[in-house]
C-alpha cells in the first residue's frame, strides 16, 4: 500500500510505501531549520533502493545547514548582548563623571552650543540610520542565501519532508524579507533629509566661529557638559535599538508571520539488467506544490510514470500515479518547542497495475513499484522538543487508514491500517552533527479476496554523522537498519523469513566556484531473509547492492532556485530463492534531474 506523501515547509514531510506484505519501503521526516527549533531531516528505509543515496543526501544537507543556521544564531545573539553591555557601561561612565561646568549667557555661546549639539545628534543619527541600513542590506543578502539552500534542499526531495520544512522556513523568511525591504526605503529616505541638515548646519557653525573668532570669543568649559548630554542621548538611542534587537533574537521564530509557496518536480530515469535476459527500465516524473501561510499549511503532490519491464509478461505502463492532498497546523508549546497536526490523503489517480500485467519491477532498482491504490488517510502528531540549541528532540505518531481498491478486473485488496511510531534526536556543532532515530511499525491484517495475512512488524534504528573541517566541504558516514518480522496469520503456505536490512555509506559534498556544488557517494545495501510479496509476486533472497553515484547542484538568483543532475551506476546480487537453482546478478544506471523554486 502506497501512502500518501506529505510535505509542510516546518517542513514536515511523510512518505511511506508499502510492498504487498506492508514493508514499509519509504519513510520519511523532514523538518527543515528555522529560528524556533533546530531543523531536522530524518529519513527510514525499510529496503536501501534506489531512492536511498539521495535520501542520504536530503539527511546530510539538511544537518550540515541547520549547523550552519545555528551558528550564524549564536553568534549574532553573542555580539548584540556584548554591545547591549558596552552602551550600558559607556552610559554609566558619563553619569557618574563630575564636570566642573561654568554657567555662562552669552548669546554666541549658547547659539554655537546648541548648533553643536543638533549636528552630533543628527551626525550620530546618521551613523545610526547607515549602520542600521547595511545591516538590513546584510540579514535581506542572508534571507536570500539562506532561502536558496532551503530551496535545493526542497527540490532534492521534492516529495520528501525535508522539501517541504524547507518550505517553510522559506515562507517565513520571505515574510521578513518584505519588511525589511520597506525599512531599507524609509532608512534611504531620512538619510538624505539628514545629509541635507548637517550640510546646513555645518554652514551655520563655520560662520558663527568665524565670528566667535573675530571677537576674540574664547570656548567655555560648560560646553563639555554640553557634549555629554548630547553623547548619553544618543547613547540611549543606541541602548534601545540594540536591546530590542536582541529581543528580536531570543523571539525567534514565529510562526504567524510565514508566508510562501513553493514548487519543485524531478525526472528520475532507471535502467537494469540481469544474467537471465530480464531486463527494463522507468521514467518517473514527479511535481510538488506548496503553499504556507502563517500556522496552515497546504500541498498537492502527483506525477507521471513511464514503466517498461521487459521479463515475464513484458509489462509497460504509462499513466499518472496517484495525488496527494495534505494540509498541517503548527502550534508553538513551550517555549521554542512546536506540535504540528497533520492529515494527507491519498486521492486513487493512479492506474492500478500489479502483477498479472507486470509493469511493476522490484523496488531497489526503481523507486516506483506501485501506481495507483485506495483512498487512503493518514493523520500525524509531532512533538518538536528543543532542548537547546544544539540538541532538538522529536515524538511523533501517524496512523494511515488504508481504503479497498481493485488488483486486478477479478481481484480486490483490504490493505491493513500501518500504526508508525517515531523518535528521533538531532545534536549540531560547527564540525560534527547526527541525527540518530528509531521507529516501530505495526499492522493490521489484508484480505486479497478469500486470502489474509498480517505484515510483519518493523523496527528500524538509524544513524547519520556529517563532519565539516570547514565551511566548503563535509564528509557524511550513515548506518540505517530495517528488521522485519515474517507474514501473520497468513491464508497461504508461503511464508518468508525474518527480513534484515542494513543500508551503510560514505558521502563527500564540496562546494565549487559560481554557485556549484560537486557530490560523490557510494552506497552498500546488504540483506538477509527470503522475502515474497503476494501483492507484486516478487520474490528476493539475501540481496547485495552496491551503489556509486556523482551529483552536481548549480544554484540561480541568489540561491532561490536549485537545478541539480546526478548519475549512479550500480551492482547488485540475489541469492537462490526457494525453487530456483542460481544467484542473479544485475547492473544498470540511474539519472536524476531535479529542480526546485521559492516564490
Amino acid at each position: 500500500m502506497e501512502k500518501p506523501t506529505f510535505r509542510t515547509s516546518c517542513f514536515l514531510q511523510i512518505s511511506k510505501k508499502e510492498d504487498g506484505d506492508g514493508c514499509e519501503m519509504k519513510n520519511k521526516l523532514i523538518v527543515s531549520t528555522s529560528t524556533a527549533f533546530c531543523g531536522l531531516i530524518a529519513a527510514n528505509v525499510c529496503w536501501a533502493g534506489v531512492t536511498l543515496p539521495s535520501n542520504v543526501r536530503d539527511v546530510a544537507d539538511m544537518l550540515q545547514y541547520s549547523a550552519q543556521e545555528q551558528q550564524k544564531k549564536a553568534f549574532a545573539t553573542a555580539e548584540t548582548k556584548a554591545g547591549v553591555e558596552k552602551i550600558e557601561q559607556e552610559i554609566a561612565a558619563l553619569e557618574n563623571t563630575d564636570v566642573e561646568v561654568e554657567v555662562y549667557n552669552n548669546t554666541l555661546r549658547q547659539q554655537l552650543h546648541s548648533l553643536c549639539k543638533q549636528l552630533a545628534n543628527a551626525n550620530f543619527e546618521h551613523n545610526r540610520k547607515e549602520n542600521r541600513l547595511q545591516e538590513i542590506q546584510q540579514r535581506k543578502t542572508d534571507i536570500e542565501s539562506k532561502n536558496y539552500e532551503l530551496n535545493k534542499i526542497v527540490e532534492v526531495y521534492g516529495e520528501g519532508r525535508k522539501g517541504y520544512f524547507a518550505y517553510q522556513d522559506i515562507i517565513y523568511n520571505d515574510g521578513i524579507y518584505e519588511g525589511l525591504v520597506h525599512k531599507e526605503e524609509l532608512l534611504s529616505s531620512e538619510l538624505n533629509d539628514l545629509d541635507t541638515t548637517i550640510v546646513a548646519l555645518n554652514q551655520t557653525i563655520d560662520a558663527l566661529i568665524l565670528k566667535m573668532n573675530n571677537e576674540n570669543i574664547a570656548e567655555d568649559p560648560a560646553l563639555e557638559e554640553a557634549d555629554k548630554e548630547a553623547r548619553l542621548e544618543v547613547l540611549k538611542h543606541d541602548l534601545e535599538y540594540v536591546q530590542n534587537l536582541l529581543k528580536e533574537y531570543e523571539r525567534g521564530y514565529d510562526i504567524a508571520d510565514r508566508k510562501s509557496s513553493s514548487f519543485g518536480t524531478e525526472s528520475k530515469y532507471y535502467s537494469w539488467r540481469d544474467d537471465k535476459g530480464n531486463k527494463g527500465h522507468q521514467f518517473y516524473q514527479p511535481f510538488y506544490y506548496n503553499i504556507v501561510a502563517g500556522p496552515w499549511e497546504y500541498g498537492l503532490a502527483t506525477g507521471f510514470i513511464s514503466s517498461d519491464n521487459r521479463s515475464n509478461d513484458n509489462g509497460k505502463v504509462n499513466c499518472l500515479t496517484d495525488t496527494t492532498l495534505n494540509v498541517a497546523f503548527h502550534k508553538k508549546a513551550k517555549k521554542n518547542d512546536v506540535m504540528v497536526f497533520s492529515l494527507a490523503v491519498n486521492l486513487p489517480t493512479g492506474k492500478d497495475a500489479l502483477h498479472e500485467f507486470d509493469p511493476v519491477m522490484d523496488e531497489d532498482l526503481v523507486e516506483k513499484a506501485r501506481f495507483g491504490e485506495g483512498l487512503n488517510f493518514t493523520p500525524a502528531i509531532w512533538y518538536y522538543y528543543n532542548r537547546d540549541d544544539k540538541n532538538t528532540f522529536i515524538f511523533g505518531t501517524y496512523y494511515t487508514l488504508g481504503g479497498r481498491y481493485d488488483l486486478t478486473p477479478s481481484m480486490w485488496v483490504e490493505p491493513g491500517n500501518a500504526w508508525v511510531k517515531e523518535m528521533r534526536w538531532q545534536h549540531l556543532n560547527k564540525k560534527f552533527q547526527f541525527l540518530a532515530g528509531l521507529s516501530h511499525t505495526s499492522y493490521e491484517r489484508t484480505r486479497e479476496n478469500t486470502l489474509e495475512y498480517t505484515s510483519g512488524h518493523q523496527f528500524k534504528p538509524e544513524l547519520t554523522f556529517n563532519y565539516a573541517p570547514d565551511n566548503t566541504q563535509f564528509f557524511t558516514a550513515y548506518y540505517w537498519h530495517t528488521q522485519e518480522d515474517p507474514l501473520r496469520y497468513a491464508t497461504f503456505d508461503r511464508m518468508n523469513e525474518t527480513r534484515r536490512g542494513r543500508n551503510y555509506g560514505l558521502q563527500w559534498s564540496k562546494d565549487i566556484p559560481d554557485n556549484r556544488r560537486i557530490r560523490l557517494l557510494v552506497d552498500w545495501l546488504n540483506s538477509s531473509g527470503e522475502n515474497y510479496d503476494p501483492l507484486t509476486n516478487i520474490s528476493t533472497n539475501q540481496r547485495r547492492k552496491t551503489t556509486f553515484g556523482i551529483g552536481f547542484d548549480q544554484y540561480f538568483k541568489e540561491r532561490s532556485e536549485k537545478l541539480s543532475l546526478d548519475i549512479e551506476t550500480f551492482r547488485m546480487k540475489d541469492g537462490a530463492v526457494t525453487g530456483t537453482s542460481s544467484d542473479n546478478n544485475y547492473r544498470g544506471f540511474n539519472v536524476y534531474l531535479s529542480y526546485l523554486k521559492y516564490m
